[in-house]
């Protein structure tokens, strides 16, 4: 499926899902995020922080527990702004999702933590793609690791 047909597909599955009455927002939320995960390239990392980065060295920079994608963004949040936004077009509503999907790499305590996580160091483009749950952890992705640990 192409870029423009994923984006149909899902915007239309969007609309359709705001529709639904008598459906609490929560199961509207997961209804959406289940949608989006069609979405290969989502979930950006365009940052790690400093603690993240010490997990993966102290791990040889091999996949490692501990070390997960958290959103900049609560995706609830964008979802309830979605869901009660309901002037959307196609390209309007795309864009506001793609702005709130970025992710940094952080510590799951960091994640799980209320205050905002410090970006240390910025991500290129490209690197820690979505895969599944998790993310890629592939020769480039060591070596931008190794680079910054120098």
């Amino acid at each position: 499926m192409g870029t423009e047909e994923l984006q149909k597909t899902i915007f239309k599955g969007f609309l359709k899902i705001r529709e639904m009455e008598g459906v609490p927002l929560y199961t509207k939320h997961r209804m959406l995020q289940y949608l989006m995960g069609m979405n290969k390239d989502g979930w950006i990392v365009i940052g790690i922080t400093e603690a993240a980065l010490e997990k993966f060295k102290e791990n040889d920079y091999k996949r490692t527990k501990g070390v997960n994608r958290s959103h900049i963004f609560q995706r609830s949040e964008t979802s309830q702004k979605m869901f009660e936004k309901t002037d959307w077009d196609i390209e309007s509503w795309w864009n506001f999702y793609v702005e709130r999907d970025e992710c940094i790499l952080a510590t799951s305590s960091e994640n799980m933590n209320k205050e905002p996580d410090v970006i240390k160091y910025e991500v290129p483009r490209g690197l820690f793609k979505t895969r599944a749950i998790g993310f890629t952890l592939k020769n480039a992705e060591k070596e931008f690791l190794k680079n910054l640990s120098s």
